[in-house]
């Protein structure tokens, strides 16, 4: 009879029960086209969680992994950094850059005469597209040309380029702060139909 009543008062009171598992998750894409990635990751998972519970678990406690895929019809957007948006992108890349979104300090749209003269100028020379590096490099070394006309002595050039702060870039005015950083415009270019394009 004791022992019943011992086996009823636990069954009622919590603190006879085993605690509760601390429960993580695991969301990543398991199929598809990112399917490699997101299986290793979740094998380590599994396999950390293994080796934790083996060990005790988490302060007495068991863990609980719970798994999803990430929905494989569905495509999160990949943001690349600017430099991964040359011409070439398309080119190496195909249908897999479908959708690949990248903000730049360039406006593939630009109708600044500066940038159309630039633009015709370095296709007559060059039989390609100038594309963003072209553009920032044209931009870098006009600086340096201008603040050297400014200040022939190549010793200051920093001093003098932060000094005069404002030169005129193809596309827009290249304006540095007192740190020697560079405000420009930022332009979201996403690739559209085998195109890069810009959206924002």
């Amino acid at each position: 009879m004791l022992l019943i009543a011992v086996v009823l008062s636990c069954a009622v009171l919590p603190a006879c029960q085993p605690p509760e598992p601390i429960r993580i998750g695991f969301v990543g894409g398991t199929s598809g086209r990112v399917a490699d990635l997101g299986i290793a990751g979740r094998d380590a998972v599994v396999l950390a969680v293994e080796l934790r519970n083996q060990a005790g678990g988490v302060a007495g406690r068991k863990v609980e992994l719970l798994i999803q895929d990430d929905e494989p019809g569905r495509r999160a957007p990949i943001i690349a950094s600017e430099w991964a948006a040359t011409e070439r992108l398309i080119e190496l890349g195909g249908k897999a850059v479908e959708g690949v979104i990248v903000a730049q300090n360039f406006d593939r749209d630009s109708t600044a005469p500066p940038y159309r003269a630039f633009y015709q100028a370095y296709r007559d020379r060059f039989h390609r597209e100038p594309g963003f590096g072209g553009v920032i490099a044209f931009d870098a070394a006009n600086v340096v040309l201008d603040a050297l006309a400014r200040h022939q002595d190549p010793r200051n050039l920093k001093e003098t380029i932060l000094a005069l702060r404002r030169f005129e870039g193809v596309q827009e005015p290249i304006l540095f702060d007192e740190f020697g950083d560079v405000k420009r415009n930022l332009h979201i270019t996403a690739v559209r139909d085998g195109q890069l394009v810009v959206i924002e």
